[in-house]
């Protein structure tokens, strides 16, 4: 338990005992109830703790129920749970109980190895539950002033907002659950505090964002929801439609209203953003971001873009060449000439594009030349005798010398007698590598 908070550590010293109010509800509710949660507020060490406990009812065991979550203020959120896994549809469920009316279960499940009753601490954790006691936390005289009431919900979030900030106060004298946005707001202008007043309803049916939109803007609630909803939608699909947009810091909004409102395609705009920043652009100037005349500016950038990607192309290529022939140039001594065949190694990627357009296979694509390049691969060509001048097989082995495929036309495999010399080339091969 080392490092735990020390009011995390404090709730282990709880007595395991269920208040009779939770026993008298657990027995009146957990009707046939796949999970019923219930919750209940203690005074402990000088903090508020809220304990919740798990009932069901079952054929086999009658009435059953557990503790299972404690939670107190200074935890930044950090609760204990014991005895819960998640569920994607059904959320939070109890492993199995402990305490039970039957006398007999409860007794084979506290001697269940399986049982694991320890508590661990959880952040992720949250059920749905009935809190049988919301007015003890005004009943106590260091909190009477909080302003909590039922209408604020989760009691232990509201008062870690309270002592964070007093302010909080305010907003649960009205029974609106705080929010960083709304004590901010709230602290920040009186104006707002009245509106709250009159509009409470409205609060809970559009949410804070529209909420205070609707204040900024002096424009009704409904009319801010729909323009966030406009916008949050424009986000998404600028998202969609404009990938290259999400790596810049220009706004997804203005985004759309300025293609859309002049008639452009989010496409054309993507492919131009794309183009601003390959050519390093300051998209921070207005006159480049959001140019007056935007096919003109679009048909320039993607000139100046597809001028830039031929120099660096042309600069891959080079350095692809260079790297392929030193890599080719030691391999020179694998060459090997029999009777009937010869196998020899090309010099440039060149080759291997000639070989793959002859035999309708892909070294010439796919990579290869990189792979050789770079060292992972050795591309060799079979060659007959008799015309040493047109491709037949195309061989691929490690950089060690093993054989990872040979095809001929269209990966035809080699016949036996062409197998047959690739076989004594990969022995030759191995015999020089033990010499060097």
């Amino acid at each position: 338990m080392s490092g735990w908070a020390p009011e995390l550590e404090s709730l282990l010293e709880i007595e395991d005992r269920t208040p009779l109010p939770v026993v008298e509800y657990i027995h009146k509710w957990a009707r046939n109830a796949p999970n019923l949660y219930v919750s209940w507020l203690e005074w402990h060490d000088g903090l508020v703790v809220e304990r919740t406990w798990w009932a069901k009812r079952t054929k086999t065991y009658g009435l059953e129920w557990d503790e299972v979550m404690r939670r107190t203020t200074g935890c930044g959120g950090l609760k204990l749970v014991r005895d819960l896994y998640y569920t994607g549809i059904g959320g939070w469920q109890h492993e199995r109980p402990i305490w039970s009316n039957n006398e007999e279960a409860a007794a084979e499940l506290m001697h269940d190895p399986n049982n694991h009753t320890d508590w661990t601490p959880c952040e992720r954790c949250t059920i749905w539950k009935n809190l049988l006691n919301p007015d003890f936390i005004t009943e106590q005289e260091e909190l009477k002033y909080c302003g909590y009431t039922p209408a604020c919900g989760d009691p232990i979030g509201y008062l870690e907002a309270w002592q964070e900030d007093h302010r909080v106060e305010m907003l649960g004298r009205l029974g609106i659950t705080p929010t960083p946005a709304l004590v901010k707001k709230a602290a920040k202008d009186r104006g707002f505090c009245a509106f709250l007043r009159r509009n409470q309803g409205t609060l809970e049916r559009v949410g804070v964002r529209a909420f205070i939109y609707a204040y900024d803007h002096g424009i009704d609630a409904t009319e801010a929801a729909r323009r966030l909803q406009e916008r949050q939608n424009a986000g998404r699909l600028v998202c969609e439609l404009c990938p290259n947009v999400k790596r810049t810091k220009l706004d997804r909004v203005r985004v759309y209203q300025y293609v859309r409102g002049n008639g452009y395609t989010l496409a054309s705009y993507d492919d131009y953003i794309r183009a601003c920043l390959d050519l390093r652009l300051d998209l921070e100037d207005t006159k480049i971001a959001w140019p007056k005349d935007f096919p003109a500016a679009h048909d320039v950038r993607i000139r100046e873009w597809n001028d830039w990607r031929r120099k660096k192309d042309a600069k891959v290529r080079a350095d692809l060449y260079k790297a392929f022939a030193e890599k080719a140039e030691p391999l020179k001594a694998w060459e090997l000439s029999g009777t009937d065949y010869e196998i020899r190694i090309p010099v440039t990627p060149a080759e291997l594009d000639d070989e793959g357009a002859a035999l309708h296979h892909c070294v010439g694509r796919m990579g290869y030349a990189k792979k050789m390049a770079e060292g992972d691969s050795v591309i060799a060509f079979c060659r007959k005798l008799s015309d040493p001048g047109t491709p037949y097989v195309t061989i691929e082995t490690s950089p060690e010398g093993k054989l990872r495929q040979a095809h001929g036309d269209y990966n035809a495999a080699p016949d036996a007698p062409t197998m047959a010399f690739i076989t004594v080339w990969l022995g030759e091969i191995k015999e020089r590598r033990k010499r060097a």
